[in-house]
């Protein structure tokens, strides 16, 4: 008798195919721990993924930075914003910012540039508009148009420093003229007003060099800065930058700087 044979669930045709299911499942899966849902190579591109987008986060802030200061140029002792077109002029040696300005103003072709800055008479510190001047951080002053530099009889000093630069840039003083000691600012810059011009040339040789740093009331964020030389004779000259015609001022007021009598004897 021919006809159909019905399915059977115990077909021996159809324990291979669900045998071979199993196997196909098995081997997929049995290099996997229990639990474990990411394998090393996911791990390893989510984390190269994490420092790309830290990476470009960095430089976006380091962009904006960038761009968030005043940018200048700086050619030939000329310092121009370049937002607004404002010049400043690099000062002679006569001229010092006495104080910068923590933190960065701006950049002068990736040089940092900072405002000057001065401790009122409150010890509090005080920045100076940065239309008027600005300083590269060791000194160096830049001055707009705005601003006039004072000359010495205009500046209205009140103490004068004697003071001795290192070759790393730092400034030592040694002495000052102030009413305390009986000696006033007004008794050297008197006495250099007044001094007659000096030769080196006509005899006498410098023994040391020190720097005269002048403070005044009215320029409080400004040096007015000299050379004072002293001869082997004993004698005090005194220069400026501009100026370089040395000037004869009163050796008295040097008294302490002046080499002792035992030293001068050994030499």
């Amino acid at each position: 008798m021919s006809g159909n044979i019905p399915n059977n669930p115990n077909n021996n045709n159809s324990g291979d195919a669900s045998k071979s299911v199993i196997k196909k499942q098995k081997r997929r899966g049995k290099n996997r721990k229990p639990g474990e849902k990411l394998t090393l190579k996911y791990w390893i591109a989510g984390a190269a993924a994490l420092i790309i987008i830290v990476g470009l986060i960095a430089l976006i802030s380091f962009i904006a930075a960038e761009i968030s200061v005043p940018q200048f140029s700086l050619s030939e002792g000329m310092l121009t914003n370049l937002s607004d077109g404002t010049v400043y002029v690099k000062s002679s040696g006569n001229y010092e910012a006495r104080y910068a300005a923590k933190g960065v103003y701006g950049k002068a072709d990736g040089v940092p540039v900072y405002k000057v800055g001065y401790y009122n008479s409150y010890g509090v510190f005080t920045e100076v508009d940065p239309d008027l001047c600005l300083t590269d951080g060791k000194g160096t002053l830049y001055y707009s148009s705005k601003m006039r530099l004072p000359s010495l009889s205009g500046f209205d000093w009140d103490i004068v420093y004697v003071c001795n630069d290192a070759a790393d840039e730092l400034t030592f003083t040694i002495m000052s003229l102030t009413d305390e000691d009986g000696r006033y600012a007004s008794d050297f810059v008197e006495s250099y007003l007044r001094g007659k011009s000096y030769n080196f040339e006509e005899g006498g040789l410098a023994d040391a060099n020190y720097k005269i740093r002048i403070t005044s009331s009215v320029y409080p964020h400004l040096y007015y800065v000299m050379t004072l030389v002293r001869c082997d004779n004993g004698d005090f000259y005194a220069y400026t930058d501009e100026d370089r015609t040395a000037i004869e001022v009163d050796s008295s007021l040097f008294s302490g700087l002046l080499p002792s009598s035992d030293s001068s004897e050994e030499g």
